[in-house]
């Protein structure tokens, strides 16, 4: 029993030490000690788009992504460019805690879909703020048509 309490008491030490370590050192703490399901949250619903982007192929998870599946016209084309990486991250999202994830989600169910799709239209907004003003607002047009399209079909991806 004391020694089960010694090696507690040294592994919370080590766990302080090593935070403590890493925040000096300019660190990030969020990439260890964390399960699977702890990652692919942070990764969807906190990381920048910069760390998640820096993420790509880390395991377990599946990076697969289709890009912005649009019909193809012309016009959409360059916001499927505009929106790849929100569109990466949805992807990574629907994938990952969507039906046979990684970490699918328990319970499966809408408000799942509905954050990892409140992370993909803040994402494509985010982007759109970096526009000047009259860019800016037709990118939030089609932001939101973007959104209204997957909240309306996404379910289809996300449950499959």
């Amino acid at each position: 029993m004391a020694t089960q309490r010694r090696q507690s008491s040294f592994r919370r030490v080590l766990s302080v030490v090593g935070v403590t370590i890493a925040l000096v050192l300019g660190g990030s703490i969020t990439a260890w000690a964390q399960t699977p399901a702890e990652r692919a949250t942070y990764l969807q619903y906190t990381a920048s788009m910069t760390e998640f982007l820096a993420a790509t192929g880390e395991a377990p998870f599946d990076w697969g992504s289709d890009g912005c599946t649009t019909p193809n016209l012309k016009d959409l084309a360059k916001w499927n460019q505009t929106f790849a990486n929100a569109c990466r991250r949805h992807d990574f999202g629907y994938t990952n805690f969507g039906k046979g994830g990684v970490v699918e989600a328990n319970p499966l169910n809408e408000t799942v879909r509905a954050g990892i799709d409140g992370k993909f239209r803040q994402d494509m907004e985010e982007t759109c703020r970096t526009m000047s003003l009259s860019m800016r607002l037709q990118c939030l047009v089609v932001a939101s048509a973007y959104y209204n399209v997957v909240r309306s079909v996404g379910k289809y991806a996300f449950y499959s």
